[in-house]
């Protein structure tokens, strides 16, 4: 990739639109010669690319949304015009900024605790539907459904998977079908343009107060019918999907690690130190969204092929979906995978009959699990 192009991916990662200095950050992160590429030159292809600019000798690439000087650019094919590009950086500006407030202001132990009053005031979320869009201030000509500003989990209604780090969080499914649709879209939007949206929390806290966090999108399943959002947690950059997937091309199995350390869990009800949420949505970006072994749709897992308890990682090459009964199957020795020819081995008196399984093997997944992992399963496995 040329630098202009990498210039071009680093922006897409950051929704279209960011300052010069975070442009930098991320072209050093997708870059391995950024050392031997200096900010001057960065900076001059993006000047002679920019339409906007006196220095403007080649593509229509990138527009500075403010002039010289101001440092803020946005990819050219991204937003119909400079003002859709303004109205998103400000946006995201102004989110942060209420955010960086609040934490100063209510961070006690690690959580940001505010009053509904408070929450009403700031205009973070209104009514009592999960998704708060604010149409009336972010309906414009390309964002029809509005822009995404909130989502609120009481942990009462759906399944929603909530940890320290990440919450999978369900697609509203309720009898107002063209409102789901409208505020699904609008998480859809945020995620495209890497815009913050704030977590309100009703779990662990008393009626009157919501634990508050603010998060990043990090990919949508349809068939599943979630969202992945990442909290912010004090990052430099969380990007969007876009740099996982270009991450992905450059990984070798070789290294991958076999093993991670893992917190030790607390015995308080409040504890939420663990990574399912994301490891259940990368795996299910990774695989086909049914059973490895039966290729039912329905009541599926992310299936840890090294156990968690065996400190396995938490990467999606150590993943499988596995329906439920078949999960169990597989936690249970039932079934054991040859990691050389991906055959499924049926133990403890049963066969493919009575525990239903249809598929010979692996063969068929669009993407594989790691062998690495395979082969330590299958050494490590007492089928007795």
């Amino acid at each position: 990739m040329t630098i202009v192009e990498k210039l071009k991916l680093s922006l897409e990662m950051l929704g279209g639109v960011a300052t010069l200095n975070d442009i930098y950050k991320v072209f050093k992160k997708i870059d391995k010669d950024s050392i031997k590429t200096p900010q001057s030159s960065i900076r001059a292809r993006i000047y002679e690319n920019c339409k906007t600019l006196d220095a403007y000798n080649g593509e229509d690439l990138f527009r500075s949304i403010y002039g010289r000087g101001e440092g803020v650019f946005s990819l050219t094919n991204y937003f119909h015009n400079d003002e859709d590009a303004k109205f998103i950086y400000e946006l995201k500006r102004e989110r942060i900024d209420i955010w960086e407030k609040l934490k100063r202001k209510k961070l006690k132990n690690n959580e940001v605790i505010v009053s509904n009053k408070l929450i009403k005031k700031l205009k973070i979320h209104k009514g009592e539907r999960g998704i708060y869009r604010d149409v009336t201030n972010t309906r414009k000509s390309i964002f029809n459904n509005g822009l995404a500003l909130s989502v609120l989990n009481t942990g009462k209604i759906y399944d929603d998977l909530l940890t320290d780090s990440h919450l999978e969080y369900h697609y509203p499914t309720t009898t107002q079908k063209t409102t789901d649709l409208g505020e699904i879209n609008s998480l859809k939007e945020a995620e495209k343009y890497n815009l913050p949206i704030f977590i309100v929390l009703g779990v662990n806290t008393e009626a009157s107060k919501k634990e508050l966090q603010l998060g990043y999108i990090k990919n949508h399943n349809d068939q599943q019918k979630t969202i992945l959002i990442e909290f912010d947690y004090n990052k430099e950059l969380i990007l969007t999907p876009k740099y996982d997937i270009y991450i992905d091309t450059y990984i070798n199995e070789d290294d991958l690690p076999l093993f991670q350390k893992r917190k030790k869990k607390s015995i308080s009800a409040k504890s939420r130190a663990n990574n399912q949420p994301k490891f259940r949505a990368d795996v299910f970006n990774y695989y086909q969204n049914e059973c490895a072994v039966c290729g039912i749709n329905l009541f599926l897992d992310a299936a840890h092929i090294i156990p968690v308890e065996n400190y396995g990682t938490d990467n999606k090459e150590n993943g499988l979906i596995l329906c439920k009964n078949h999960h169990k199957a597989f936690d249970d020795n039932y079934i054991k995978i040859n990691h050389i020819s991906l055959k499924l081995e049926i133990f403890k008196g049963c066969n493919k009959e009575t525990l239903r399984i249809n598929k010979e093997n692996l063969n068929h997944l669009r993407n594989k699990p790691a062998q690495k992992y395979l082969e330590w399963r299958y050494k490590n496995t007492n089928n007795d």
